[in-house]
């Protein structure tokens, strides 16, 4: 082999690295947050927040049920990053059985959507409620259905040897939501998850380009904590002290 094709061959082999390390821009179809409760009759609630709507408007239904709604984006311009819903229980009670569920529906790169596979990460049942993967209801699925009942599947019907279009949901189930507590829900997209951290992957069968999904959950309460007997005596005991010193100076 001389000088030329060595050359040649390490440049094709830098450039080929070098563009499996830029991530695949991600074309959102549609974002969306749902809200189920059996203390709330009819399907869920939605919000839509991120995605091409030009054939469905988009949705935002939970100030129908007593729910208060606020978004927060942080997607770079290739959609990678995280958003952030804050939801606040306005109904005047406590709902005591509820889930969350973040959809995502997406697709890779600049290749068809049918070509993409999803896969499982970690312990998806211990650190979510639910999740499922499934083509997005236009053909055979039935996440977007499951949605609206608020009960995901725990499955996966879009392995590598069925590769489709591919949508993603995570669900969490909340308990003893308070009135005036607001859940504050991120999910994540990402090139890779945190070590030990469980989730959702979509991969472009031709490219091998992917990226997670990954979300978390936190509760706010609407109180002020009353401060316990420990602070009470340590403040009273700095009280002390103060007076102490100012009568002996």
């Amino acid at each position: 082999m001389n000088i030329i094709k060595i050359i040649s061959t390490v440049v094709l082999f830098l450039f080929s690295v070098s563009a499996n390390l830029v991530a695949a821009p991600i074309e959102i179809t549609q974002f969306s947050l749902f809200l189920s409760s059996q203390e709330i009759p009819g399907d869920s609630s939605q919000d839509d927040q991120l995605g091409d709507y030009s054939f469905d408007p988009a949705i935002n239904t939970f100030g129908d049920v007593g729910f208060d709604v606020q978004f927060e984006n942080n997607l770079n311009s290739d959609n990678y990053g995280s958003v952030t819903w804050r939801v606040t229980n306005d109904t005047g009670s406590t709902i005591a059985n509820s889930r969350l569920m973040g959809f995502f529906d997406a697709d890779l790169g600049l290749n068809e959507y049918w070509n993409e596979y999803g896969e499982v990460f970690g312990d998806v049942s211990n650190e979510y409620s639910s999740w499922e993967i499934d083509e997005p209801g236009y053909l055979f699925g039935d996440i977007y259905d499951n949605l609206k009942t608020g009960n995901l599947d725990n499955s996966n019907a879009v392995p590598l040897t069925w590769a489709d279009d591919v949508s993603l949901a995570l669900g969490f189930d909340i308990s003893d939501w308070l009135a005036g507590d607001t859940i504050i829900a991120t999910f994540n997209i990402s090139e890779m998850l945190a070590v030990g951290q469980a989730g959702l992957a979509q991969f472009d069968l031709a490219t091998q380009d992917k990226f997670y999904f990954s979300g978390d959950v936190q509760m706010e309460s609407a109180s002020v904590p009353e401060p316990n007997s420990l602070i009470l005596f340590s403040a009273g005991l700095l009280g002390l002290l103060m007076t102490r010193k100012k009568i002996q100076s």
